[in-house]
């Protein structure tokens, strides 16, 4: 059992760190997305988009993936990371830290304990403290879902190792019911990242 366990977890975390690394050779600065857009007169439509990501820093891989097969973005970006901290529960007061950028860009980075399960609609109405109003039923979520595939030429055991993880993050909770996102408002984009 230990073993299967060991397996299991090894096959999640090699997964996962590999998973980083192939998105990491794509990512960009914010800044740089936004001069890019501002310099290609990227046409904006009405209303909000929350991107979720993981990245403090860079401009998450689905903001690009959406700019580079949509042409279009909304007038209001907000880049969205649910961080979980070392500590059983973040107070609400200490929850929120928003980063306005240019050209209709945010940066919302919510904090939660280990102990406390994400719900980002919440978070979001408590935003308007901030000055940051949004209203969850209204705006579009965009979640990415990357299909792991092994590369060709890979050794078995390495391939094994991939299919793995690909079946282990294809059983994975749904990030919509994760976050407490409402299921109507949400798009998913899917890519597929060779490792």
């Amino acid at each position: 059992v230990a073993m299967i366990v060991f397996t299991l977890m090894g096959a999640w975390r090699g997964g996962q760190r590999q998973l980083m690394e192939r998105q990491s050779e794509v990512r960009e600065s914010m800044d740089a997305v936004i001069e890019r857009m501002v310099v290609g007169r990227v046409p904006r439509v009405p209303g909000t988009a929350i991107f979720l990501t993981s990245s403090t820093n860079e401009a998450p891989p689905l903001l690009l993936h959406h700019l580079e097969h949509n042409k279009a973005l909304h007038e209001r970006v907000i880049l969205l990371t649910v961080a979980t901290g070392d500590e059983p529960r973040v107070p609400t007061a200490e929850r929120l830290e928003l980063h306005p950028l240019s050209e209709g860009f945010e940066r919302l980075i919510v904090h939660y304990g280990f102990m406390q399960s994400p719900n980002v609609a919440v978070a979001l109405r408590l935003c308007s403290r901030l000055g940051l109003n949004v209203e969850p039923d209204e705006a579009t979520f965009y979640i990415g879902h990357e299909d792991v595939v092994p590369a060709a030429g890979v050794s078995w055991l390495a391939r094994a190792r991939t299919l793995l993880y690909a079946f282990l993050a294809r059983n994975e909770a749904p990030a919509t019911k994760f976050f407490g996102l409402p299921p109507e408002r949400v798009v998913e984009i899917g890519t597929q990242v060779i490792v």
